[in-house]
Order: C-alpha cells, then structure tokens, then sequence
C-alpha cells in the first residue's frame, strides 16, 4: 500500500511549528491597529457626535433624570462596530480612543458591550438681575481705568461659543467646521449668528479660528473698546532725490483694511501663501512672477503672511 503523505507526516510530527503559538505566546498588534473601544465618561461632554458619525449604529446613550442634571450612561456594542474611529477622530475632547486589544472573542453579547456612566449637569438660567438703584449724584467713570465705550465679552456658563467682533473677520472657517450646523456667518455683511438649540457646545469652531475670536469655558473675558476717529493724514513732504544715486526703495506699508501686501523684493513665488489661503484670494504665477490678490474674496485672516518663508507678506 502506497502512503506518499506518511513520510511528510512523520516529518511534521517531530518538527519545529511554523505558526505562533497563539494564546499560549502574546502576540502584539500590528501599529495603528484599531482594536477594542476605551471610553472615558469623565471627558464626556454629551455633544453626541459620537452617535451621530457612527455608521453602524453601535452607539447609543440612556439619560436618566436625577437632582441637578441627567445621568447619562453612554455604550459601545463592539458586535456592531466596525472599528471605522469616526467616533474618536470627532470627539475634540478625548473621550473616544481605539486601543491594540484585538482579543474580542465572546459567548455572551453582553461581554462585547463597553459603557461609561457620567453626570451631566442641567444648564443653568441665567437669574433676573435685580434694579440698580439710582444713585442720587451719578459719578463719572476714571478715563485711566474705564475706556469710553468699552465692553468686555465673557465665555457663556452653558459652555456654548461667544464671538468677539472686535477680532473676528468672518472667513466662515468656524461655520464650515461645525460638525451641528449651528453657526452662520454672513462676510458681506458682517454678521455671526449661533443656533441655540442646534449647538453642542463642541468647541471645534474656538479651535479652527485663526484669530481666536471665539471665545469657550476657560478663557480670559476680553475688553473691546470703542473705535478711535481716525486723524486727517498729514501730507508726506516730497523728498528731493540725490542727483547721482537713485533713491532707494520705500518699505512696503500694511494696509488699513488688514488685507495682504506682497513685498516684491522678498517675495520668491513659492505659492505656499496661495495654497494655504483659505478663502483662495492669491493667485501666484511663479514663472511670470505675479502675485494677485482678490479683493472680494480676501478675509484678512493672515493665514499667508504666517506661512511665507520669506515674510514677503506685510499685514
């Protein structure tokens, strides 16, 4: 009787194995593997974005009403989950993150659920303020400490955005980023509204500004003063050029508006500033060596002048 396995067999039984002796010898995951959920209740927010990206429906929230706010306990059923990490890369506060644990094998469902529970407090209502009293000699406010038309601008109790005109200049980078929708941003006109029950109090649009004029919980209340009536220019006496040297070049003023000058005798014409510009003001032609800017479009955000090499750009 013909047996040709018999030798491979007898061969095999007394060699070394080929494969990993897995669970026997740990096994590390490869890097980047997105494994098992750990969720974090105590950076939990509540701004269910979470739920709202997730594609397989794994995430879901029970919120009981307790004294002073909610108790929220929010799960993750890694049975549904594809392990996609929608969930982490929206959550701007931590709470979300994928680990290397791939060891998810299971006989009862409930093995393959991860839950945290976290207390959410109810907003608070702002409480009437009661009337001032009319002094009987009203005192006039110290010019040296109190500006004339000043305000100062606090962040909101209830942890939802607050815009500081003063610095804002209404690229709309804060409206397209908002995950909720909730803000709309009008450059012609000037105007930066917030949907009240359509935010979640997120803080991506406070992170994408690039004037920081948004203002969160945490941050220092700013003053705005009233702005100052600009003066009649005096006119520059002409300066009579030497005869035998040509005069040199004027340094390149910033503009009153804000917006972007190109210093022609540093510019290089990389294009990095068109490229990263927002808005697509700039127009570059390296080869031509032109540099144009769109006023209609430019916000004056200096997005351009922080990336050049050469500090071409004058703001």
């Amino acid at each position: 009787m013909d047996l040709p396995f018999l030798k491979e067999a007898v061969k095999g039984l007394f060699s070394k194995t080929s494969c990993e002796m897995y669970p026997f010898t740990p096994s590390e995951a490869a890097p980047r593997y997105r494994g098992r959920i750990v969720f974090h209740p105590d950076k939990c927010i509540n701004c269910s974005m979470c739920e709202r990206v997730c594609a397989g429906g794994a995430i879901k929230s029970v919120a009981v009403p307790v004294e002073g706010g909610s108790q929220i306990t929010r799960s993750f059923n890694l049975g549904s989950c594809t392990f996609c990490s929608h969930c982490a890369d929206f959550c701007n506060h931590g709470a979300i993150e994928l680990s290397a644990d791939y060891h998810m094998v299971a006989t009862k469902e409930e093995d393959l659920i991860v839950s945290g529970t976290f207390f959410k407090a109810a907003p608070k209502k702002p409480a009437p303020k009661p009337a001032a009293p009319k002094p009987a000699e009203p005192k006039p406010a110290d010019p040296a400490t109190i500006p004339a038309g000043a305000a100062v601008i606090k962040p909101r109790d209830d942890g939802k955005p607050v815009q500081v005109p003063s610095k804002c200049v209404y690229c709309t980078l804060c409206a397209k980023k908002c995950p909720a929708g909730a803000l709309t941003v009008d450059r012609q006109n000037k105007t930066w509204t917030l949907d009240e029950d359509s935010c979640v109090a997120c803080g991506t649009c406070a992170t994408v500004c690039p004037k920081k004029a948004i203002l969160m919980p945490g941050d220092e209340p700013v003053t705005v003063e009233a702005p100052k009536a600009e003066e009649p220019k005096a006119a520059a006496p002409q300066a009579v050029a030497p005869k035998e040297e040509a005069p040199a070049p004027a340094p390149v003023q910033p503009r009153d508006d804000g917006k972007p000058v190109q210093d022609p005798s540093k510019c290089v014409y990389c294009t990095l500033c068109a490229k990263k510009c927002p808005a697509g003001a700039l127009t570059v032609d390296r080869q031509n060596k032109t540099w144009t800017l769109d006023e209609d479009s430019c916000v004056a955000c200096g997005t351009c002048a922080g990336v050049c090499p050469k500090d071409a750009i004058v703001m």
